[in-house]
């Protein structure tokens, strides 16, 4: 939805209920790069980050114990996806699969 691009970054909104993914084009400290998964058969790629993900669910007082899903919109034409995580919500067993 981005534009595939090589690299991102990374971006918390001060208040933290606002994190974002955008498209940069080329390596810095604050980018990563962008490898995709063949393995995939819708073409997503996936991110992990065990310190990121603890930063997120401190910020957003999240359970250490759930799994949550957060909506995001994408702005193709700014290269750039917005998640908001006042919208998250607790994914139960039986949605882990969709």
């Amino acid at each position: 939805m981005i534009n595939n691009p090589q690299f991102v970054e990374f971006l918390i909104s001060d208040d933290g209920k606002t994190f974002a993914v955008r498209s940069c084009p080329k390596n810095s400290l604050r980018s990563f790069r962008v490898r995709l998964n063949t393995n995939s058969k819708t073409g997503k790629v996936e991110f992990y980050s065990l310190s990121l993900s603890r930063i997120l669910a401190r910020i957003n007082h999240w359970n250490d114990d759930s799994s949550y899903r957060v909506y995001g919109t994408a702005f193709p034409d700014q290269k750039i996806a917005v998640f908001d995580f006042s919208s998250s919500e607790i994914i139960t067993d039986t949605q882990r699969d969709i």
